[in-house]
């Protein structure tokens, strides 16, 4: 899941192996580093060559070792240490959260991309967004397992701009869309398409009863619940300066409505423009909206809205309630009675969030942008997942730089964590060209489950004007 669905921010070239020499890994054991010349392996120490002590160049055969940033026969990768748990293990095998392949393919502009993915049993990965056609067009793709694109598909309404903001699979592997279509306004969207091609089999779309240019009613998220009926969320205007939170409960034959139901914030007595985000249903049935609440001009809280199966409202969390701030929605994810909820604030200083709440909306504890950090800065969550085990997995990007030639570059990251929020693995991902100036990756959108990471993104050439669209899986 999932760049924001507040403004709008896709043959391949496969890169197989893992992470780069570039890429940035957790810190070394003292006991293993290399170039400390203790005589571990890979120890470049004293960086001499043709001594004879087994530095590459010596003349003695050697071409190098495991743990020395250099991918040498042998090796699926090399990230500079004799680390495990980075995604590089300490035998340079691609492992845990390792990079298994990546792919891009030219777009016209970064307004082409993902809002949401979704991630197959088998590794495929499914995505959810836009496409820069005429217009903005509803999108939606599939990579197989071995990162080669199965279909993509665009949906449009002739009418101007539209999105898919949502996606969902089903059990027996449908696939559902949410989003916009064009209309009077924008008309809120979702729909069952073919999993074979893309090419859609039904699809609906529901207009506010205002019916005014620009009021814009839109689906941020959908969900497939234990009966195997959807659940859209989105958000609908009912007023001038006034936006409610809309969820539907509707047939996953083909989309008929079961119940509807809405919820609005308090407002301010001019404005309550609340937000809807993505949705996610709980095994018992137990829904939950990511969305943000207007308070006044300046405060928008980030807000997890719960419901019981039937669309009553049940209660909200809302983590950093009080206080002048504008906070953003991420994901929202069930795990049996939990739920994790990602939520940040973009302007200056950024700050992000992952909560994981138990069934009652206590705390049970909190992820900052501070967690992630290995290097570099402003290490922000696109998407969360979970594997069925208790395990959560997050993906996301991070700014990176080099001082001292003055350049900095957008990286890929991804994390599994257990139950408690302790890491099982982590790393991440820089693209290297060969230029000087690297090319820049911003994730739109992450996804997790047992079979892995699915992590989509615009890369833009650190050198000429070139964007193309990448995705990359990482084991899980």
């Amino acid at each position: 899941m999932h760049r924001l669905p507040f403004a709008l921010g896709l043959s391949a070239l496969i890169l197989t192996g893992c992470p780069a020499a570039d890429d940035t890994a957790e810190t070394a054991d003292p006991e293993t580093s290399t170039g400390d010349g203790d005589g571990d392996t890979g120890d470049t120490g004293d960086t001499e060559e043709g001594d004879g002590d087994g530095d590459p160049g010596d003349g003695d055969g050697d071409t190098g070792s495991c743990g020395d940033g250099e991918l040498d026969d042998g090796e699926e990768c090399d990230d500079g240490n004799n680390d495990d748990g980075d995604g590089c293990s300490s035998t340079c095998q691609v492992s845990e959260c390792g990079l298994a392949w990546a792919v891009s393919m030219d777009v016209p502009s970064s307004t082409a991309g993902a809002f949401e993915v979704a991630m197959g049993d088998d590794g495929s990965i499914f995505a959810a967004g836009v496409a820069v056609n005429a217009d903005n067009d509803a999108w939606a793709a599939k990579w197989n397992a071995d990162g080669t694109l199965a279909w993509q598909q665009s949906y449009d309404s002739g009418n101007g701009n539209d999105a898919a903001t949502g996606i969902a699979l089903g059990a027996g592997g449908e696939i559902y869309l949410a989003g916009w279509m064009e209309g009077a306004g924008d008309d809120l969207w979702y729909a069952q398409i073919d999993p074979s091609s893309g090419a859609e089999i039904w699809a609906v779309t529901v207009a506010g009863d205002l019916m005014i240019m620009d009021g814009d009613d839109l689906g941020t998220g959908i969900a497939v619940d234990p009966s195997g009926d959807l659940i859209v969320a989105g958000r609908l205007r009912v007023g001038d300066g006034d936006d409610d939170i809309w969820v539907r409960k509707a047939s996953a034959a083909d989309g008929a409505e079961i119940w509807t139901s809405t919820w609005t914030g308090v407002g301010d007595g001019m404005f309550s423009t609340d937000r809807a985000g993505p949705v996610t249903v709980a095994d018992d049935g137990t829904i939950w909206v990511a969305a943000r609440e207007h308070v006044d001009f300046n405060t928008q809280e980030a807000t997890a809205l719960k419901f019981d199966g039937d669309g009553n409202f049940v209660s909200m969390i809302q983590p950093q309630a009080g206080g002048d701030h504008q906070h953003d929605v991420i994901d929202i994810v069930a795990d049996g009675g939990s739920v994790y909820f990602a939520m940040q604030k973009n302007d200056f200083p950024y700050r992000g969030w992952l909560y994981k709440f138990g069934s009652d909306g206590s705390e049970e504890w909190v992820k900052t942008e501070e967690d992630w950090i290995i290097g570099g800065e402003d290490w922000a969550v696109r998407g969360i997942g979970i594997d069925g085990a208790g395990h959560v997995g997050v993906g996301g990007v991070f700014s990176n730089e080099d001082p001292d030639e003055g350049i900095d570059w957008g990286e890929a990251w991804v994390a599994r964590l257990d139950g408690a929020g302790e890491f099982v693995c982590r790393s991440s991902h820089m693209i290297d060209d060969g230029m000087l100036i690297p090319p820049s990756l911003s994730v739109d959108a992450a996804g997790f489950n047992a079979s892995g990471f699915g992590v989509v993104g615009i890369e833009t050439a650190g050198q000429g004007n070139a964007t193309k669209l990448w995705t990359g899986f990482f084991k899980p």
